[in-house]
């Protein structure tokens, strides 16, 4: 329960939880805090046994990805995540460390990972996959290097490092976004005058009801560090659209909103115009085609090795048809994704 419910181990020592324990069998004492913490680390210490043996007795080469960020702590964590077949050709997807490191310079991940990689015997790697910042090259070099030590690299290492397919499409979203960076700003102001209060939200839907009938009218606000969030939340406001252009009409304090300044002093974008609204509708068209490439990509449960081609070819073409677009906003905005595009995966012929 404490483990799969991420619990902390001190709810065990709750009042609620014992009256529980002895409501369903008063002769069983629960255990304290110590107790279970030892239980999850033996079962911890189980369950890298079995995966030990696993890898060992399937003998196949393991796939790694990793990841490193820093915490409002200003400490700095690496995650390393294995991923194999076993001997019923299942694919598996194991975390296999979360630690500290002592910073983002690529030999001191490339350290750390050899040390994990070495925890768990495993000498044969098939590739690394990891983002597009340029301290990773430094790392997948420092492995090489390892592994050209234990001879177990296939094709010398030419393979061994894999980009991630995911972020370069961020990447690609966000330079289209750049483009219609006032339009897609003027409608997140909209959204968030909406959401920045409990109040707000009520006033939204009552003109929604007004104008649409819709009395469960919501829109969510974007996470800024996901871009595919951003596409959700621009997919719901065109929905409002009429709603938000009513509010501008009417509501006095909505108004007033766009003539205040924001914390850099400046006034703030918006409303959105006639224009921004059409800009922002045909982005979403081509943001809807890259947002069910990234989910696809995104799977763990299934090989998407595969699919990564046929992938890149549905973008490429996507984005050619939108580079002969008559709309002088969205061919600016589709030359500049394209143009990212090649310098990751050039044209597929």
């Amino acid at each position: 329960m404490i483990i799969i419910d991420e619990l902390p181990f001190r709810c065990v020592e709750k009042v609620g939880f014992k009256a529980l324990c002895k409501e369903l069998e008063p002769n069983w004492t629960p255990p304290d805090r110590k107790q279970v913490a030892k239980g999850v680390l033996d079962k911890y210490n189980l369950e890298k046994k079995l995966l030990l043996s696993e890898l060992k007795a399937s003998g196949t080469r393991v796939s790694i990805t990793t990841d490193t960020w820093t915490s409002i702590q200003i400490i700095n964590y690496m995650v390393l995540t294995a991923h194999f077949l076993d001997t019923d050709w299942k694919l598996h997807k194991r975390i296999i460390n979360l630690c500290n490191i002592t910073s983002h310079k690529g030999d001191d991940i490339g350290r750390a990972i050899e040390q994990c990689l070495r925890q768990w015997e495993i000498t044969k790697v098939f590739t690394i996959t990891v983002d597009n910042a340029s301290v990773n090259d430094v790392v997948v070099a420092y492995m090489k290097r390892r592994f050209t030590g234990y001879k177990t690299l296939m094709f010398d290492g030419d393979f061994l490092h894999l980009r991630c397919a995911c972020h370069i499409i961020n990447l690609i979203v966000k330079d289209g976004l750049k483009e219609l960076e006032g339009g897609v700003a003027a409608i997140w102001n909209c959204v968030k005058y909406v959401r920045s209060s409990s109040q707000r939200p009520d006033n939204f839907r009552e003109f929604a009801v007004l104008e649409q009938g819709k009395a469960n009218a919501n829109v969510p606000l974007d996470v800024v560090t996901r871009w595919n969030s951003t596409y959700l939340m621009l997919e719901a406001a065109l929905k409002y659209e009429a709603t938000f252009k009513r509010m501008v009409d009417e509501n006095c304090a909505f108004k007033s909103y766009f003539q205040e300044k924001d914390k850099a002093g400046k006034v703030r974008v918006g409303p959105p115009s006639d224009d921004d609204w059409r800009n922002v509708e045909a982005f979403c068209v081509f943001l809807k085609k890259l947002c069910e490439a990234t989910l696809r990509l995104s799977a763990w449960k299934s090989v998407t090795s595969n699919i990564l081609f046929v992938e890149m070819i549905t973008l490429q073409i996507e984005s050619d048809k939108a580079m002969l677009s008559e709309d002088p906003v969205m061919k600016r905005v589709a030359t500049s994704m394209k143009s990212k595009f090649n310098k990751y995966w050039g044209t597929f012929e």
